[in-house]
């Protein structure tokens, strides 16, 4: 309720941040029904919206987003680029949940490259950063990638117990 009242101001950068919040939902619904490129479109969208109005967490939100498209796109580069931009936000604004995220996507295309030991590495900072947030979803995935990795890297005999 509090984002619907917040639109209704006759601002610009009110109607900057209620087009923003906008997008989220509607690129997301894009990228589940397997519309990536439309999804992206969006996803810029929301990030040209964030930048103009110097709303440096959304705009950390939305090269986040952009930046899983370009993953499910198998563009691994574009996603790395996003997904550090997103880390540097996150670094600068002082949002380690923001930078946990970032780090455990710059795991997944590393690990999508197949480099799985570089991937670990990401990984672990994840875990060290959630722990500190109390993210347990990042916390957890942190865990699942690494047993992932370490199951392809054909190491079964290091637990992801000694590993966490």
């Amino acid at each position: 309720m509090t984002r619907l009242l917040s639109c209704a101001g006759p601002t610009r950068k009110s109607e900057y941040t209620c087009s923003r919040f906008a997008y989220t939902p509607t690129s997301r619904s894009y990228a589940r029904l397997g519309k990536i490129k439309l999804a992206i479109e969006h996803h810029q969208q929301q990030l040209k919206i964030s930048r103009e109005i110097g709303d440096r967490y959304g705009e950390g939100r939305a090269l986040n987003n952009l930046g899983a498209a370009y993953s499910e796109l198998g563009e691994t580069d574009n996603a790395n680029a996003c997904f550090k931009q997103r880390l540097e936000i996150a670094q600068q604004i002082g949002d380690s949940r923001g930078q946990a995220n970032a780090v455990m996507n710059l795991g997944l295309t590393t690990a999508k490259r197949g480099d799985h030991v570089s991937a670990m590495k990401f990984y672990e900072e994840a875990l060290s950063l959630a722990r500190g947030t109390d993210d347990y979803r990042t916390e957890a995935n942190s865990q699942w990638n690494m047993a992932l990795s370490l199951r392809i890297l054909g190491d079964l005999s290091n637990s992801v117990e000694s590993r966490c």
